[in-house]
């Protein structure tokens, strides 16, 4: 039974497989426009196009990176660990692929690079801010609150609305 389920899954899987089971838009007319113009062709695969859009994806945090902007009270962890880790798995898969995906690799190398890099500094602040207000380091991932505002007491306040009159000449301009 297991052999049977294996070969179904390899067959329905074998067109999608390979550079030709990469193909996003197929088809007569996207067939002979690759056959007219190799670049269409190149560019009508999931393997140049995902890596395209990932870059997309990879753009702020790497600029952010580049140009120093970014501040570590601004940075999410929970996003900067999550594309970390999308940046392990996607790169090991882009290894793992054939043919090898290095578009792929790159792209989400660069993920991890810099992702990896804003979780620890904002891991690092964490633990300095910790340190400099004294209180105990239980989860240095944990945001740490901000202290409690005070409430100020509301000013009694006599709110006075004008009494407005209309006459009987502006209501019948308003009907016409």
């Amino acid at each position: 039974m297991a052999t049977a389920v294996r070969s179904v899954v390899s067959r329905f899987l074998a067109r999608y497989s390979g550079i030709e089971g990469g193909v996003l838009l197929r088809g007569k007319v996207f067939q002979q426009l690759g056959e007219k113009y190799p670049s269409f062709k190149k560019f009508n695969n999931v393997l140049t196009v995902a890596p395209a859009w990932k870059w997309g994806l990879a753009a702020v945090p790497l600029y952010g990176a580049v140009s120093g902007d970014v501040q570590v009270e601004n940075i999410d962890l929970k996003t900067s660990g999550a594309l970390s880790l999308t940046g392990i798995v996607w790169a090991y898969y882009g290894m793992l692929v054939r043919p090898t995906a290095y578009l792929l690799v790159a792209v989400n190398m660069a993920l991890l690079a810099v992702n990896g890099t804003n979780v620890a500094r904002k891991v690092m602040y964490n633990r300095e801010l910790a340190a400099a207000t004294d209180l105990s380091v239980v989860d240095t991932l944990q945001v740490i609150p901000a202290p409690a505002l005070t409430a100020v007491p509301a000013a009694d306040v006599t709110v006075v609305t004008p009494s407005v009159t209309v006459a009987e000449s502006d209501v019948a301009d308003a009907d016409k």
